[in-house]
């Protein structure tokens, strides 16, 4: 697991339309050791909030290129992606 955060957060604006007003909203990801998985070409592990929601994030360590992707899941659906290989942050469009 070296090399793993141990959190991660992600941060949002709540009001966009007034920008000296917003608030940021901030939910903590913290990693489960239980779910650390590794083989020939990947480490990877999950990390979900204090209080389960629904909501989680999946990050893979690609040992061949040395690069990392993060995947944040609501359920089952593919909501985010963000990779140190492509400028590619947001909604996942399918």
């Amino acid at each position: 697991m070296a090399g793993f955060p141990l959190n991660i957060a992600y941060v949002r604006g709540l009001n966009r339309k007034a920008p000296s007003n917003s608030q940021l909203e901030t939910v903590l990801y913290w990693f489960d050791s239980e779910t650390y998985r590794e083989d020939s070409e990947h480490r990877e592990m999950f990390y979900f909030t204090n209080h389960r929601n629904g909501y989680h994030v999946r990050v893979v360590l690609n040992k061949s290129r040395s690069s990392w992707q993060t995947d944040k899941f609501n359920g089952d659906t593919h909501i985010c992606l963000a990779s140190d290989l492509l400028p590619v942050f947001g909604p996942v469009i399918s």
